[in-house]
């Protein structure tokens, strides 16, 4: 343990144990009863807090006598730790093991610390139990535990701290642990003021402590913010330790959090990699999830998703999500957060959600265990991962949180990295619910972390449902049981690529829409295809590996893509088009795939039977026939009028000559278009003497 230090100004001793009516004293802990200080080097701030034990005085520098304390003075007098602690409120060793005996030990005001020059850590352990009359404040820096330090040999505090309806006061960098709820007992009204301080919580388990369950008290945040820490394990908060879970609230008391009167901005904080249950009719503005989860509960549905604060705050949440572990900060909701039957309403347009991380894990986790729709906006560097959170309910058993529901992103969403979905569904219902240059992952995982330390296999359901076109950087992971792609409804198109990279999607592509691949790059679908709407290729190279398209959609080549049909077998479309331009019925492929038509926009073994020639699709392609050659020519002549005028339906099959081939105004193999004369010797049945003129009218 660590030594007491001394204040600096100095108050007359009076009598301790004096019961009749006098002034409240000042009563600092002092284990070292008359020397000089409150300690005896090299003797550490221990000692039983008792009614016959003399380890108080009124000297604030620690020089008087010291006397026992007396729990039926009248007024209560205050208890004072001037702890000095050299490691400023550690996690390891307490300064102070204060042992509160049986009994009640009557307060008027608890402090911990001055702020200043003594800012250590009190360590309450016994029985007894503390009933505080006017307030507990833990100053800057100070830190208040219950709960067992192993690495110090204290056992955890049994008794309670009666608060009633006294307020509690956390400073700047102070903190209040404690590990059930059972340890601070208020009435209804009670406030806790947070002015940068930190409730930590170490229960462990599945269970929950629940900070005044039942009862309507309130939290109150200054502008420096408030914290809620839930670390993992015995307070060592290693990643995957034994679980823990803090609830603020309950269905049956209306307790707040909001800013305190005269803040008109602040931000509750949450750390350690366990977990927050948030209630309802909150109004503080800003949530910063900086480790950890922080989760709606649907024990409070009525009140929606108001656990993240004011409907126009801003919930920030950090990044270092890895899957199947507890790993980084995360954000969920076991409440129906729609307007579906059973829920409470979306997280509104006004909300702004901030995915902060970096480096190289920078997503931040979203949890279902029911729907969610987020119509504000998400932005920031990090990028965003459905599911995945796993913790350990004691004895090393993983128990996987999340099940297979939606997030519908509704927001104008620029977050900066990618989109994961390892189970569940994310629904894009706006067009620009997922930013243009982040790749959607897919997650292969075969199998989850389940309870009793088994696995989950039926969490395969790893969905993108896009219900207005959209654009996405690219497509990637998935395998023959995880992970689809919906494009839900004709009208849609889900456009990929726009990020430039080289990508491979092996999940399915379902529904009614379309497929556009944009940018540089190859994109390759290897899993099943059934979607019904066109495939569209304006850059890079489009692979696919079976002839999956559906017959009445069409395929639309640029100048510059490549569709490379990396399979062996003909794959039946309705129509082609190149540069929007409409081609020939017939087999089309690359070279040596042995199709009629052979274009160099196509690679690969596979081949396209086009059945439709969609009519006027080759301007100069006067009977139809996909190409621009000497019979259009015949057919203009018969009807001018018909075709496009004299001379101006001329000079576009002239202009046209040899479409589709390599280009206008060039046959197919690059010969120069024929004059009228050499038709006649490439068309029997048309007199000579007719068509040596050029250009010729009609009689």
């Amino acid at each position: 343990m660590k030594r007491l230090t001394s204040l600096a100004t100095a108050s007359l001793f009076l009598a301790i144990g004096l019961s009749s009516a006098r002034a409240q004293q000042n009563l600092y802990w002092d284990t070292n009863n008359n020397n000089s200080g409150f300690y005896t080097s090299p003797s550490f701030a221990d000692g039983t807090w008792g009614t016959t034990q003399t380890v108080w005085t009124t000297d604030p520098t620690g020089n008087s006598a010291t006397a026992a304390w007396n729990d039926a003075a009248s007024p209560r007098d205050n208890a004072i730790f001037l702890v000095d602690g050299a490691s400023d409120n550690d996690l390891i060793n307490p300064d102070g093991d204060v042992i509160v005996d049986t009994g009640t030990r009557n307060v008027g005001t608890m402090t911990i610390g001055n702020g200043t020059t003594d800012k250590g850590w009190v360590a309450l352990t016994g029985g007894g139990s503390i009933n505080v009359g006017t307030g507990l404040v833990i100053n800057s820096g100070s830190r208040l535990s219950m709960e067992a330090i192993a690495a110090a040999a204290v056992p955890a505090y049994t008794g309670v701290i009666q608060i009633g309806a006294n307020p509690i006061t956390i400073k700047q960098g102070a903190t209040l642990s404690f590990p059930a709820q059972a340890q601070i007992v208020p009435t209804a009204g009670q406030t806790i003021t947070f002015d940068g301080g930190t409730i930590r919580n170490t229960v462990l388990g599945a269970g929950s402590t629940y900070y005044s369950a039942g009862i309507a008290t309130r939290w109150e945040l200054t502008s420096n913010g408030g914290t809620v820490n839930a670390p993992n394990g015995t307070g060592s908060d290693t990643i995957n330790s034994a679980y823990s879970i803090v609830q603020y609230g309950s269905a049956s008391s209306a307790s707040i959090i909001a800013c305190a009167t005269g803040t008109t901005s602040c931000t509750l904080h949450k750390t350690g990699h366990g977990e927050f249950r948030a209630s309802k009719d909150w109004s503080m503005t800003g949530v910063d999830v900086q480790m950890g989860l922080y989760r709606i509960s649907n024990s409070t549905t009525n009140g929606g998703e108001t656990g993240f604060g004011a409907a126009n705050g801003t919930v920030t949440v950090a990044g270092g999500a890895v899957e199947n572990t507890t790993n980084g900060a995360a954000l969920g909701t076991t409440a129906r957060l729609t307007n579906d039957t059973g829920g409470v309403g979306p997280s509104p347009a006004t909300r702004s959600f901030v995915l902060s991380g970096v480096g190289d894990t920078p997503d931040s986790m979203f949890v279902l265990n029911d729907n969610w729709q987020i119509l504000g906006p998400v932005s920031g560097p990090g990028g965003l991962m459905l599911n995945g959170w796993a913790r350990n309910d004691g004895g090393g058993a993983t128990n996987i949180i999340g099940t297979q529901n939606e997030l519908r992103l509704g927001g104008n969403n620029s977050y900066g990295g990618k989109t994961r979905i390892n189970f569940g569904t994310i629904v894009a219902q706006n067009g620009t619910a997922i930013p243009n240059t982040s790749r959607v992952e897919f997650s292969t995982r075969s199998a989850w972390g389940g309870n009793a330390g088994g696995v989950v296999t039926t969490l395969d359901q790893a969905i993108l449902r896009v219900d207005a076109s959209e654009t996405v950087g690219s497509l990637a992971g998935g395998n023959g049981t995880r992970g689809s792609v919906n494009i839900n409804g004709a009208a849609v198109t889900l456009t990929t690529g726009a990020d430039g990279t080289t990508s491979t999607f092996s999940g399915s592509i379902v529904g009614a829409g379309g497929l556009t691949k944009s940018g540089t790059g190859t994109f390759t679908m290897d899993g099943a295809k059934s979607y019904t709407g066109n495939t569209s290729v304006t850059a890079g190279t489009l692979s696919t590996n079976s002839a999956s398209l559906a017959d009445a959609a069409d395929v639309l080549l640029s100048t510059g893509s490549l569709f490379n049909l990396n399979f062996l077998a003909t794959d039946t479309i309705r129509s082609l088009f190149i540069d929007g331009t409409s081609q020939a019925t017939g087999t089309w492929g690359g070279t040596g795939s042995g199709a009629t038509h052979i274009s160099p926009l196509i690679t690969g073994t596979g081949l396209l039977n086009v059945t439709t020639l969609v009519s006027g699709g080759v301007t100069g392609d006067y009977n139809n026939d996909g190409k621009v050659d000497a019979a259009d020519y015949v057919t203009w002549r018969k009807n001018p009028a018909g075709n496009g005028g004299d001379p101006a339906g001329y000079t576009t099959w002239r202009a046209n000559f040899g479409l589709p081939g390599a280009g206008s105004g060039s046959a197919f193999g690059g010969a120069a278009v024929p004059e009228p004369c050499g038709i006649v010797l490439l068309l029997a049945g048309v007199a000579a003497a007719a068509v040596c003129r050029r250009p010729p009218s009609p009689r």
